[in-house]
């Protein structure tokens, strides 16, 4: 009987932690870009690509349970490491890859396509990694808009929450127990947004980017 490799798939897992201290306790999530929220966006960009989708953080009325699978790092606040924790212990799907998005990023979901991509073709080439995190204009790795490995991703952080280094630890810890690569990506698709000036200027970009997109369709 010949072995057949199991198909690749990605669940989905949106960080969307409270209200943002740098931008006057505004709750990011609900933030308006367009007629959508930032959460709306990141939700529509990505679940075309997944199987499953896991929302970490508190419960916002726009989708019912049927549609995302709602949780919460415990303890409420314990850094965006324990909610990235709550979210693969959320998981329900026999995904065998995850895609983690930040919900402060409204459209990294349109890198998930080749960021998957990426980390299969290396994987077909005799260089499996343990994830891929895209790389932003300035070279900084961004693991908030990844795509990791599942078994691998799931076995470093239950070694790190049984050394009890989980709540309130940096994302760098995970990505340091994991074989990594980057992918640079660019324009709407790397922006995340920290500041009202980063928000002005996604709006700006994405104004732009449908004005010409009608244009094109005239």
């Amino acid at each position: 009987m010949t072995h057949r490799e199991t198909r690749p798939t990605m669940a989905l897992i949106v960080v969307a932690g409270g209200s943002s201290q740098r931008m006057g306790g505004t709750d990011k999530a609900l933030m308006q870009v367009g007629e959508k929220s930032y959460l709306q966006h990141v939700i529509s960009e990505a679940t075309p690509h997944c199987v499953e989708t896991v929302i970490v953080g508190p419960r916002r009325d726009l989708y019912p349970d049927n549609v995302v699978n709602w949780t919460m790092e415990d303890p409420p606040g314990a850094g965006p490491l324990a909610g990235l924790a709550a979210g693969f212990t959320a998981l329900r799907s026999q995904a065998t890859h995850c895609a983690v998005l930040s919900c402060d990023a409204p459209f990294a979901g349109r890198a998930l396509p080749k960021l998957f991509a990426h980390l299969i073709a290396l994987r077909h080439q005799g260089n499996a990694y343990d994830a891929v995190l895209a790389q932003d204009t300035a070279g900084y790795p961004q693991p908030l808009i990844a795509v990791y490995d599942r078994t691998a991703a799931s076995y470093a952080l239950k070694r790190l929450q049984a050394a009890d280094r989980i709540n309130n630890s940096p994302l760098r810890l995970l990505e340091r127990t994991l074989k990594t690569t980057t992918l640079e990506i660019s324009g709407v698709e790397s922006m995340d947004v920290d500041t009202m000036a980063d928000h002005d200027m996604l709006e700006h970009l994405i104004h732009t980017e449908t004005r010409h997109t009608r244009k094109v369709g005239q």
